[in-house]
């Protein structure tokens, strides 16, 4: 086998099972949202609701402190450039 090279095969994106399950979420929740401004409902779990609100708020905040902890620790330019993006993302000053 001399004079040949061994060449890597291509390897399946795996983003396009995530991507469906993304857009089927969002469509669901469109679809809910419709259903629900035709015909209006109580909201029956409004305390689970506000806890997942937290959550997501505290998550949030924790991605965007992080790498700037991280930036001050290491000086490292791309990670700078990451944390600008995710906070021009939420309008974050």
């Amino acid at each position: 086998m001399s004079g040949r090279t061994a060449t890597a095969t291509a390897r399946p994106r795996r983003s396009a099972p995530s991507s469906r399950r993304a857009s089927s979420s969002a469509l669901f929740l469109a679809s809910e949202a419709v259903r629900r401004l035709v015909s209006p409902q109580a909201i029956e779990q409004s305390g689970l609701g506000i806890a997942v609100l937290l959550l997501a708020l505290l998550l949030t905040v924790a991605l965007l402190g992080f790498p700037r902890f991280v930036v001050r620790r290491t000086g490292s330019i791309a990670i700078q450039a990451d944390s600008l993006h995710y906070r021009s993302d939420l309008a974050w000053r």
